[in-house]
């Protein structure tokens, strides 16, 4: 192998180091290809950083909606069932101001706009039993007749 006369020069001063010059033009040609990779591998890792960082944000962003969406649905829950318990103890008020014995409500035909009122008779009807059938089957309530508070009647 023939080396340079500036690489000959360095063997015989004790240095043993090489530099660029002291390639072939083929090895030349390889270290810059290695440098230019490097510097594309460089400015890729910049930009995956930016996109990174990007998407974190909006991850962020993302997330925090969601959280105040669960918020505000949890709140809207909370006071839906608030209503539902005011609306269920106006409806039992109603049911015991009607005097009327223990009862189940029913959906009437799929109607949902008008509840019946179902009176549950001993088998030995008494006049009070066949008091209460008789109100049972005159007794409808319609959802207007059942005011729901904080809502107009359905």
């Amino acid at each position: 192998v023939q080396l340079p006369h500036s690489a000959q020069k360095r063997l015989k001063l004790g240095r043993h180091s090489s530099t660029l010059k002291d390639l072939c033009p083929e090895d030349k040609g390889k270290v810059k290809q290695l440098i230019q990779d490097l510097a594309k591998v460089g400015s890729d890792k910049e930009r995956l950083e930016a996109l990174q960082l990007e998407e974190r944000k909006r991850f962020r962003e993302l997330l925090a909606a969601v959280r105040s969406e669960y918020k505000k649905t949890a709140e809207e829950k909370q006071q839906l069932a608030k209503e539902l318990l005011s609306s269920q103890q106006q409806l039992q008020t109603l049911l015991q101001a009607s005097e009327v014995p223990p009862h189940t409500l029913s959906q009437k035909q799929g109607d949902m706009s008008t509840l019946e009122v179902g009176v549950a008779c001993s088998e030995s009807p008494t006049s009070s039993d066949l008091h209460c059938q008789a109100a049972a089957d005159h007794c409808e309530l319609s959802s207007t007749d059942l005011p729901i508070q904080g809502h107009p009647a359905l």
